[in-house]
């Protein structure tokens, strides 16, 4: 999908050119095609990409996508909430939300997560089906 390319670039604009590497989150990773967009962009900035997801049957397919460097067979909030609980708290730099935000009621939850992970700058960057071109409308 175009919309996973068009997210990855902006990804790589996010990153801060000062910066030599950046850490990424892609929430609700599913097959991996966000990482893999991202890793192909042209960008001076290496990534650190995290794949969480909840299916083990979705990650089997990233994992041999052999795309990410680390991958979290876990619940979305429960990891955000793990991770912000953690001393120091680890901050990173984008967080990914690819057709994921549908799966939460209430979204206020899950996006002061990702606020709080956040390095100074960070980004959350998120994709939303469009319920018009996927009725055929």
């Amino acid at each position: 999908c175009s919309c996973y390319t068009a997210l990855a670039e902006e990804e790589g604009r996010a990153a801060s050119p000062s910066r030599s590497a950046a850490e990424v989150l892609d929430l609700g990773a599913g097959t991996g095609l966000v990482c893999e967009a991202l890793r192909n962009i042209s960008t001076p900035t290496r990534f650190s990409i995290t794949a969480v997801d909840v299916s083990a049957k979705m990650l089997a397919k990233a994992r041999a996508r052999a795309c990410y460097d680390d991958i979290e067979h876990r619940d979305i909030l429960a990891y955000l909430q793990d991770r912000a609980a953690a001393i120091p708290v680890h901050r990173v730099d984008v967080i990914v939300l690819a057709d994921v935000l549908v799966y939460f009621g209430e979204l206020r939850t899950v996006l002061g997560a990702c606020s709080a992970l956040l390095a100074e700058g960070g980004l959350v960057v998120f994709t939303v089906e469009d319920l018009l071109q996927s009725e055929g409308a």
